[in-house]
């Protein structure tokens, strides 16, 4: 990549050994970085997001992008996703420590944990599918997501155990609990195998620990509680299936508790189907099962611009509609409502003198409203670390840009500080909109048609 300044050189993006970006200017081979503030600021150099002490500063600026490769990417997509990372998850014994303030422990006294299970649906007939993970979901794309909660993967106080059950001709899940019995149902059920123990979780043993990988999703271990069936005569009575007594799982309130969320199992027939939902009441044809009470998640992904003025904004929803000038950093999971041990954070924008976004613990009166969602100020089993950084118009400063706030992975450096960090669970992928706007996949096809195009101009 090539970028033209304000005073007509041209700076070559480079990596260093740790892969974070620098640049280089192309005629004096200095970098950025041995140029002093008020010469960045005069060349228009910008502070780019990310970055440790010993990265270096990039130029950019409100000038032209110049593609210097000589291949443009074929799609669209891999303009979205560049930069795009995964937040690393805190190491169990970081987890452990945090949630023992925060959650009840298990019945053999370990502390407990949160696993995320996604609901997807699929139509042709209208079915649905149970994962704790969204690797599964790319490798069966005609399922896309529904809704996401957060349940126990172990037995605690005042829950019951859940398992997932699946059947073929189409493939269907469905969720069953102890003492089910639905003689309504004809189709033969087959209990999900829990996963194979991980080598690496060590001292996870006991009552349904956490398994490994199977299928690209992490159950419940199934030992202990359960372990001796109970429940296998709900298949006998209409309905086929082993019963679930070690299948794969998680626990949840069987009665509202602080903020749970609920969550209802109906069912159908023509062939026998179930989905979990959040509706109050059921859709037509569908007969309301049981209710069952987790903490409601949702999905946001982080967007960054690719030209100067930076600014980021936080995008809600489980699918990404991609637009012209911003890429996707980062994506987590965070709770709708506050659960023990979280806090309410809001997330809110302005418009001028460019779009901005403000992170805060508190809702201001000066910003629009955007979204608001709960995380931790504590590490949990599974949760990541993000930073909140803050920049401000100072009249000491010959800091051009005015107030806002970002997400990071790293450090604070250059005009950013450390504002506050929270806790919230990483999303592996980004699932891109399948219905585009064909003005948008027009602007994107467009303006990498220019870029190719710049390089046969005058700084070709």
């Amino acid at each position: 990549m090539q970028y033209e300044d304000s005073k007509g050189d041209l700076w070559v993006e480079e990596q260093d050994d740790d892969g974070d970006v620098y640049f280089v200017n192309a005629d004096t081979m200095e970098s950025s970085w041995d140029l002093g503030t008020d010469e960045r600021l005069a060349s228009g150099i910008y502070h780019p997001s990310g970055g440790d002490d010993d990265a270096l500063i990039g130029p950019y600026s409100s000038s032209q992008t110049l593609e210097a490769e000589s291949s443009i990417s074929s799609s669209w997509r891999d303009e979205v996703l560049v930069g795009f990372q995964v937040p690393q998850e805190v190491s169990e014994a970081v987890g452990r420590a945090g949630s023992a303030h925060i959650w009840p422990r298990t019945v053999d006294g370990r502390p407990s944990r949160l696993e995320r299970w996604d609901v997807l649906k699929a139509s042709d007939p209208y079915r649905e599918h149970f994962s704790t993970g969204e690797a599964w979901r790319l490798e069966h794309p005609e399922f896309e997501p529904k809704l996401c909660f957060y349940a126990f993967d172990t037995a605690v106080e005042h829950v019951e155990r859940y398992w997932v059950e699946e059947a073929e001709a189409p493939f269907r899940c469905r969720l069953q609990r102890d003492g089910l019995k639905f003689s309504r149902d004809i189709a033969t059920w087959e209990a999900r195998a829990p996963a194979k123990k991980n080598d690496n979780d060590k001292g996870n043993s006991g009552v349904g620990s956490p398994g490994g990988d199977l299928d690209g999703d992490e159950h419940w271990g199934g030992e202990g509680v359960g372990g001796d069936g109970r429940g296998g005569g709900v298949g006998g009575d209409g309905g086929g299936g082993n019963g679930g007594g070690d299948g794969a799982g998680f626990f949840a309130f069987p009665l509202v508790v602080h903020n749970s969320h609920a969550h209802h199992v109906d069912w159908t027939s023509g062939p026998d189907r179930y989905q979990i939902t959040q509706d109050s009441e059921p859709e037509w044809g569908w007969t309301r099962l049981f209710t069952f009470f987790a903490y409601a998640a949702s999905k946001y992904h982080v967007l960054e611009t690719t030209q100067a003025p930076l600014a980021q904004k936080i995008v809600k929803g489980n699918f990404l509609t991609p637009e012209p000038g911003w890429k996707c950093v980062l994506a987590f999971f965070a709770f709708n409502d506050m659960v023990p041990g979280s806090n309410r954070y809001y997330i809110e924008e302005k418009d001028e003198p460019h779009l901005r976004t403000r992170i805060g613990m508190e809702a201001s009166c000066r910003w629009d409203a955007r979204h608001s969602f709960a995380a931790f100020d504590v590490p949990v089993p599974g949760s990541c670390a993000l930073d909140v950084h803050y920049t401000i118009r100072s009249t000491d400063s010959l800091n051009p840009y005015p107030e806002q706030c970002r997400i990071s992975l790293k450090d604070p450096w250059g005009s950013w500080e450390q504002k506050f960090r929270f806790y919230a669970f990483p999303a592996e992928q980004v699932l891109l909109s399948p219905e585009l706007d064909s003005d948008t996949q027009d602007v994107l096809s467009g303006s990498q048609s220019r870029s190719a195009g710049d390089e046969s101009g005058p700084h070709g």
